[in-house]
């Protein structure tokens, strides 16, 4: 009895190709090119030995794949040097099979990419905005250090400086661009950090925000999510859990993560946790091309000292500095008396750039108004009071109205 099936697949199957699928899916696909040439992929186990001897001779075998679970186990008993693999393709018609077979490529395991897939994602990243960095919102700060998905950023600061009023901020910053930003923060609730938020988009102080104002916080929609202190679990195996989860659910630009001491609570083990932690850190922003943002508290400074800490004063954080991408440092001085708001420390806040992977070495100035929670770069006047109060000269060049690399203060 002549073979009724169409020669496109004859001529295809000719030259040596069989095909392998999922069990479940064998018998459609051999309906189309015959038992003889379709190798069924048990769910568990291995493919058994007798199939694979009776395909021993095949030149090509063209897994055609739902995702890549469906052929990674069975890989290596099918050859690695003959096994290409095609999307299943969807219609299941006599032409869809021929042509899946036909497109098929040489398998090769996630993660690892031919030189023409690299180049098609270059292509791709060159193509995109991301590759000049994501912006932070401050000019001067972008012209020192830019963040790319999958970077981690540490931020350091003695305790009560301002950390979480910049990272507030700094959401703010890519929100407003449409970029969406989870805050994850460990020591405030999470009603206290949106009413920073709220404070921010409406221009008002936090204690001027009324429930009349959240209905027009709701149009808005910024693109933020918040888990605060109480909903934020501390145990790093359900951190990871949740990241990926909410990175899947709202496809992330940016986690800020405030902060990693209230994570790293153990005085036994602190060293063992802040490395653990920071490695995950490290590998979910990396898997997840998400750029994250993680502060780190310094220790207390040595009585009578009052300047920016340097990264060996982060407590038990050496190894989570050295994993990170770019460095920030954020630092207030302390102001003899009170504020009239009762802020104990000066407006004034330095972010100092340090080693970054993308950038360069360098402070800006910038101005905190906490009733506001709004930071802001300084202005040209601003810095030459700063300069008036520190004792220092500060030389500008194209008028910008802060400090570039050359005229960094690098004060100790």
């Amino acid at each position: 009895m002549a073979d009724e099936r169409p020669r496109v697949h004859q001529d295809i199957l000719q030259e040596g190709t069989v095909v392998a699928v999922h069990h479940d899916l064998s018998l459609a696909v051999a309906g189309i090119l015959g038992s003889d040439r379709v190798i069924a992929l048990p769910p568990s186990g291995r493919v058994p030995v007798s199939v694979l001897e009776r395909h021993a001779s095949a030149v090509r075998v063209v897994a055609l794949v739902r995702d890549e679970g469906d052929v990674r186990d069975h890989a290596r008993h099918l050859d690695l040097t003959r096994l290409y693999v095609a999307p299943f393709p969807v219609p299941l018609t006599r032409d869809s099979v021929s042509r899946a077979i036909a497109a098929a490529q040489p398998w090769v395991p996630r993660g690892v990419r031919t030189w023409e897939q690299a180049v098609c994602d270059l292509r791709d990243y060159l193509a995109s905005p991301v590759s000049r960095g994501l912006r932070t919102g401050w000019e001067a700060l972008d012209r020192l250090v830019s963040i790319r998905p999958g970077d981690l950023v540490g931020l350091l600061g003695y305790w009560k400086r301002g950390k979480t009023t910049f990272l507030v901020q700094l959401a703010h910053n890519f929100a407003s661009r449409g970029l969406a930003v989870w805050i994850l923060n460990f020591e405030e609730a999470g009603v206290q950090v949106a009413l920073r938020l709220a404070a921010i988009e409406l221009g008002k102080d936090r204690d001027s925000v009324t429930e009349d104002d959240c209905g027009e916080l709701i149009v808005r929609r910024l693109p933020v999510a918040i888990t605060g202190r109480g909903d934020a679990p501390t145990d790093l195996d359900q951190i990871e859990k949740l990241i990926r989860k909410t990175h899947r659910r709202l496809g992330l630009d940016l986690i800020i993560v405030d902060n990693l001491n209230y994570i790293v609570r153990s005085h036994d083990r602190q060293v063992e946790s802040l490395g653990i932690a920071s490695k995950l850190f490290r590998e979910m922003s990396a898997k997840l091309q998400v750029a994250t943002v993680v502060a780190v508290q310094a220790r207390k400074p040595e009585h009578g000292r009052d300047g920016p800490p340097d990264p060996e004063d982060a407590r038990y954080a050496g190894d989570f500095l050295a994993d990170c991408d770019t460095k920030l440092v954020v630092h207030r001085w302390r102001r003899p008396g009170v504020l009239e708001n009762g802020d104990l420390y000066e407006p004034y806040m330095l972010v100092r750039v340090g080693l970054a992977r993308y950038g360069r070495a360098g402070d800006v100035l910038m101005v905190l108004d906490g009733a506001r929670s709004v930071v802001r770069e300084a202005t040209r006047e601003e810095v030459e009071e700063f300069a008036r109060l520190r004792g220092i000269r500060v030389r500008f060049s194209g008028g910008n109205g802060n400090l570039q690399q050359d005229e960094s203060l690098m004060l100790s």
